[in-house]
């Protein structure tokens, strides 16, 4: 159970930073949009 939850962590903090990447992105994107 130990080592799951380990894994589950590490796997959380890369999912986060997909994320927040995709976020930006699409922040990026409406923010074209937007201005344009």
């Amino acid at each position: 159970m130990p080592s799951q939850v380990g894994n589950s962590g590490k796997s959380n903090a890369a999912e986060l930073d997909a994320l927040q990447k995709q976020l930006g992105r699409m922040n990026g994107l409406s923010d074209k949009l937007v201005i344009n």
